[in-house]
């Protein structure tokens, strides 16, 4: 049953939500990438990345300040205050530059899959793991469509594990660095009911009672620009990299690579580069 949910992740939501986001102009990071193998384990960030940014948006500053800058972030990432000490040193206030606000364009952002959280034998990977100038700032929890477990959803079950995470003290570091959570069955939202049964939804850290919103498009024409072709090379790699090349001859796998199905459609407004700096600003 484990292998059936996972191919079914994969071909219908996880792998095409991945390569949606490259289409958006997201680069993506192979497993064995040397950036992923020479994160920090404690915040998981890509410290070369995060490095290069730095010092070239703050030229002033050298390696040895950089190394400073480090180590007081994962200081401010153990606080017990929901992130609030590093969401305002990523909005500059702490006088160092870690975003450029005002040209998405001059930022990196990337996208690895199933990147481990990991504090001593706890641990958590999230299906998609989306970096900001090497920060992981934001993730993306993917479901079956369709699976009831227990009396729930996918989506609620989900819901249900990351108010948990939200609660474990050894997950404080991941919980404050990341600044936004999507979760996606890939199916269409069910209106009038009031109840997140299904569908994609977003919210940020909390220590109880997470809110999830839903996200409807309402100008969709004014992010066409940003949606670039991928080559086949490039789909090739992911399906590579995981793993499972032989989805690509899969149908279901090609109509879920569609710009229309729910999940993409909720990644192509959300996750837009833009929008999504503005989201945290």
């Amino acid at each position: 049953m484990a292998k059936r949910k996972d191919f079914s992740e994969l071909i219908r939501v996880q792998i095409p939500g991945a390569l949606r986001l490259m289409r958006m102009g997201y680069t993506y990071l192979s497993r064995n990438s040397k950036e992923i193998a020479e994160r920090d384990p404690g915040t998981n960030i890509l410290v070369s990345v995060f490095k290069e940014k730095f010092l070239t948006f703050n030229n002033y500053l050298t390696d040895k300040d950089f190394e400073g800058e480090l180590v007081d972030i994962k200081l401010e990432l153990d606080q017990n205050d929901l992130g609030r000490s590093f969401f305002k040193r990523i909005q500059g206030q702490e006088g160092a530059v870690y975003i450029d606000w005002e040209n998405p364009e001059a930022n990196t952002f990337h996208l690895a899959l199933e990147v481990t959280c990991q504090n001593g034998q706890d641990e958590f990977r999230p299906d998609i793991v989306i970096f900001v100038n090497g920060l992981p700032l934001f993730y993306i929890e993917v479901k079956q469509p369709n699976a009831i477990r227990d009396g729930k959803t996918g989506i609620q079950s989900e819901q249900d594990r990351t108010r948990y995470r939200f609660e474990n003290r050894k997950f404080r570091r991941f919980n404050n660095i990341t600044q936004l959570i999507a979760l996606s069955d890939n199916l269409p939202y069910i209106s009038g009911q009031g109840q997140q049964k299904q569908d994609s939804y977003y919210g940020s850290n909390a220590y109880s009672k997470t809110k999830f919103n839903a996200f409807k498009e309402e100008r969709e024409v004014d992010f066409l620009h940003s949606i670039v072709h991928l080559r086949e090379e490039q789909i090739d790699f992911v399906l590579e990299d995981v793993k499972r090349f032989a989805l690509k001859s899969q149908p279901e796998f090609t109509t879920n690579l569609q710009p229309e199905t729910p999940c993409n459609t909720f990644l192509s407004s959300l996750y837009q580069k833009e929008r999504l700096l503005f989201m945290i600003s």
